[in-house]
């Protein structure tokens, strides 16, 4: 390729991500033990997903196993459609998903704004109250946090892990439990932990909040 052509197709690149276009994510399950896990696509001009139920059909319920609304969250059940010798209905991956609104492409697939995680990333308070908590926007100023996890370890109990270029001040220390008891609208009891670094979960991914207490189900 020649490097007119190169820097053409580089300049056409940056113009449909400033656009807005949707980028290559797709959502899948390998639990599905179907030759095509992947259940949903990038819509054309939204950063939703799009059901693929050419060969799976997938479902956001709620506790009571009734489909949530747009705007609602709630659990990620998927039914297998072309895995004949082990079928699956209604099996639970264990994530949770946003409902979106129809797409604008015209298409009546079931459409998922986002995903959210798993059960033990949901924040649990003492109302039973359960949410998906996301304290990164908050973090701005502290430009000397390099990775931080936040771990619910009981109803009153966080812990604040963070890898740091220097020592917190104290001030600093009493800055981050204002920000979690704002956050989470709960006056947490937050031990900020300096550490060396934060290890991956069994799976390979970087959770920045998990609970202990979160594998109840939930209404949304």
């Amino acid at each position: 390729m020649s490097r007119n052509k190169a820097t053409t197709l580089l300049i056409a690149l940056a113009l449909l991500l400033a656009a807005g276009a949707a980028q290559g994510a797709s959502y899948g399950s390998v639990r599905l033990l179907d030759p095509h896990p992947r259940v949903a696509a990038p819509a054309a001009y939204l950063p939703f997903y799009v059901g693929r139920e050419a060969h799976v059909r997938l479902e956001v319920l709620d506790n009571d196993g009734k489909p949530c609304r747009p705007g609602t969250f709630g659990r990620v059940v998927m039914t297998t459609l072309q895995n004949y010798a082990s079928p699956l209905i209604r099996y639970e991956i264990g994530d949770y998903a946003e409902v979106g609104e129809d797409c604008s492409c015209g298409r009546t697939l079931p459409v998922l704004k986002r995903i959210l995680g798993r059960h033990r990333n949901l924040c649990v308070l003492k109302n039973g109250e359960r949410f998906f908590p996301e304290i990164r926007p908050e973090l701005t100023s502290f430009r000397h946090i390099l990775q931080f996890q936040v771990h619910q370890r009981s109803l009153e109990d966080i812990d604040f892990s963070v890898v740091v270029r220097r020592p917190f001040t104290q001030e600093e220390k009493d800055e981050l439990q204002a920000i979690v008891q704002n956050k989470f609208h709960y006056p947490f009891n937050v031990r900020v932990i300096e550490v060396d670094d934060i290890p991956r979960e069994a799976n390979g991914k970087f959770e920045e909040f998990k609970s202990d207490l979160a594998e109840a189900r939930i209404d949304s």
